[in-house]
């Protein structure tokens, strides 16, 4: 299953950008298919409250679900893999982080001991 859905989340409403991850994680779940690709090739802005519940998701899900097309902004904060700093020496996360000192936007940061959440 390929999900293409055109997002551009304004940040005039905090909540605009849950709409379209809710969108996304319905049609999940209500497809039969355990490969799901999700394209965001009609992405034009997210906002971190479409990012942080989508990463979530996506790392939770029992499915294969892959992202495809995705735009520059969600490469530079690591979507949706996010960084791993226990994967990383400590001077190598701060020199990484200190790349993002005068940005208005951080990485996404996964932990390798977190488990995902199982019903």
């Amino acid at each position: 299953m390929i999900i293409q859905k055109n997002i551009n989340i304004q940040d005039d409403k905090l909540l605009n950008g849950l709409m379209p991850v809710l969108e996304i994680i319905n049609q999940i779940e209500e497809s039969d298919d355990d490969n799901i690709t999700i394209d965001f090739v009609s992405t034009s802005w997210v906002s971190p409250m479409f990012v942080l519940p989508m990463m979530v998701y996506l790392y939770g899900s029992r499915r294969q679900i892959n992202c495809v097309n995705i735009p520059a902004y969600l490469n530079i904060i690591h979507f949706p893999n996010g960084i791993i700093p226990d994967d990383m020496r400590r001077s190598e996360f701060l020199a990484h982080m200190e790349g993002y000192a005068h940005r208005n936007y951080i990485p996404m940061e996964r932990n390798n001991n977190c488990l995902p959440y199982t019903v």
